[in-house]
């Protein structure tokens, strides 16, 4: 298809918003295999996937066959300063 696909991931903890699928080769075309990565907050378990499309462009007409999804957790977690290290800086600071 030539028209614009959208993809909204459903979870325990909430969805995402619609996340348009972009790709560098020739997008959507009859027999081909299409992967993208996806930046997202964590929705939980994923329990539901809408996808779709706009419906514009010419040749707009689109078989989706399957979608496999593949969670990929990652998080920046910074660690908390210890009680003592935050005591040692208020001395410091009385110090001076």
């Amino acid at each position: 298809t030539n028209a614009n696909v959208f993809l909204q991931i459903y979870g325990e903890e909430g969805k995402t918003e619609l996340i348009q699928l972009k790709s560098r080769s020739n997008n959507f075309e009859r027999g081909t295999t299409e992967i993208f990565r996806i930046e997202c907050l964590d929705v939980g378990r994923v329990y539901k996937i809408r996808i779709g499309h706009d419906g514009s462009g010419i040749g707009s007409g689109w078989f989706l066959e399957k979608v496999d999804v593949k969670r990929l957790v990652m998080a920046m977690v910074k660690p908390e300063k210890k009680e003592e290290d935050k005591k040692d800086k208020k001395k410091k600071k009385k110090k001076k």
